[in-house]
């Protein structure tokens, strides 16, 4: 019985709102008006910039000014009109149901049943009236057109769809939270059956958000992955190029030394001293070594530390030593350019970066060319590593050298005996002037002394 009472309610309810049906469509159209009207502010602003502010016309700016004032107008009017058509739609469905609430309301109070329910009938008909009349109800005529609105802002710039929704979400959430802290009985029941109807079904409704976040996770972690990947192979094949291009120096090495028979000089040994002192003045660049003629060291030797020429040894003691560095005023070391073949000089000037003196052709020295000793007035051995050549900031070269000056503990002083003197020229060299009459030309001591002991 009781189930047959409620689906004849239900048919009832039913029947009121089908009663209300053309309405409902005529708010539908209202809204898909009002809902276009919208778009009257930011079309306004956009011909604003791009007209207005361009050509600086104050005509155009008035022209959409009261086109934007009549819109709006309309869309006012429009809004009124179906706020109107909804409160006609909660009247009539009040007339509809009125009689039959108070009948069903009077007899459960003669018949002393449901009495507590039977009180507010009325007024709960009335609460559902003034429901459909308020602006809650015509939001749902407005909500299929958030995708569309997303959808434009999302045109314009992502971020601004993205803080569309960010806000949405925050008022959905606040407005959950504002049902939740009202204290009313009515209010509690529907909270109840939310989660009555939603807890139960949570993993389910969250199995969908938890797999997107897997889903995210997952995909990060594999674009890390492939970034480091796509890393390590660029440096494989770096290092490949590298082993490449080692083995490719080897070779030509080995090949080079085969054809040239290349010996090198056995006496060219080295003997190590500590840096004791530096000489602690700006305008003499020079250390002190522990290593002296006790130990066969001899006045201009070259000097390196492990990684370039350093200096020369100007003045040596018993026990000590004396190196003018390459940055000394004093200093000028014969060198070579390489690639190029340049022959210059590396003057000193008190920097950590002299200059380069008489070059022939500037245009073929690049920055990052070696420079290198070049075995010029038997001074230095040839070959030694100086440093690389550099450029000011007033276009002028220098070398920067390889040596360490921060960190000078240990140097090595080359011993350089210098290379053997020919006296004997073996007469391959030919007299500076030859005689004009060939036959005047003196018979060799040799021949002449032994042509009159035969006559003798």
């Amino acid at each position: 019985m009781a189930d047959e009472l409620t689906a004849q309610g239900r048919a009832e309810l039913i029947s009121a709102r089908k009663q209300s049906r053309s309405l409902y469509w005529m708010v539908a159209v209202f809204s898909f008006f009002v809902n276009m009207l919208m778009l009257t502010g930011p079309l306004y602003m956009l011909n604003v910039y791009d007209r207005v502010l361009g050509s600086r016309s104050l005509e155009t700016l008035i022209a959409l000014s009261v086109l934007v004032a009549f819109l709006y107008g309309m869309m006012g009017i429009l809004d009124f009109v179906r706020g109107r058509v909804m409160g006609r739609v909660g009247a009539r469905f009040q007339a509809r149901m009125d009689r039959r609430v108070f009948a069903a309301v009077l007899k459960a109070t003669t018949l002393n049943r449901a009495v507590k329910e039977a009180a507010t009938g009325l007024r709960d008909l009335e609460s559902v009236q003034r429901t459909i009349t308020s602006p809650a109800l015509m939001a749902l005529f407005d909500l299929p057109w958030v995708p569309i609105f997303l959808l434009g802002l999302w045109t314009f710039h992502s971020s601004l769809a993205l803080l569309a929704i960010a806000g949405g979400i925050l008022l959905v959430l606040i407005a959950i939270f504002l049902v939740w802290r009202i204290d009313s009985p009515r209010v509690e029941r529907f909270r109840l059956h939310v989660t009555d109807r939603i807890v139960p079904n949570f993993d389910w409704a969250m199995a969908p958000v938890t797999g997107t976040a897997n889903l995210i996770s997952d995909f990060q972690s594999y674009q890390k992955i492939y970034e480091q990947n796509q890393e390590l192979r660029r440096e494989l094949q770096q290092m490949k190029s590298w082993k490449e291009a080692a083995l490719q120096l080897e070779q030509e090495n080995a090949r080079l030394l085969d054809l040239n028979s290349v010996r090198l000089d056995p006496r060219l040994t080295h003997v190590t001293g500590v840096v004791m002192a530096d000489s602690g003045s700006p305008y003499r660049q020079s250390v002190l070594l522990n290593v002296g003629r006790r130990d066969g060291v001899l006045d201009g030797w070259a000097t390196m530390d492990g990684l370039g020429l350093v200096g020369r040894i100007s003045g040596v003691g018993e026990n000590a030593s004396r190196v003018i560095l390459l940055t000394d005023t004093t200093s000028r070391i014969p060198a070579v350019i390489q690639p190029s073949g340049q022959n210059t000089i590396v003057v000193g000037d008190n920097t950590r970066s002299p200059p380069i003196d008489f070059l022939e052709n500037t245009d073929l020295v690049r920055p990052g060319d070696r420079v290198l000793s070049s075995g010029d007035g038997g001074v230095f051995p040839a070959g030694l590593v100086i440093g690389q050549v550099a450029k000011d900031p007033n276009g002028r070269l220098r070398v920067r050298l390889a040596a360490d000056y921060e960190r000078l503990e240990f140097l090595r002083v080359l011993r350089n005996y210098g290379a053997e003197r020919i006296e004997d020229t073996g007469r391959l060299i030919r007299p500076e002037e030859l005689p004009s009459n060939p036959e005047a030309v003196p018979a060799p001591p040799n021949e002449a002394t032994t042509s009159e002991a035969g006559d003798g």
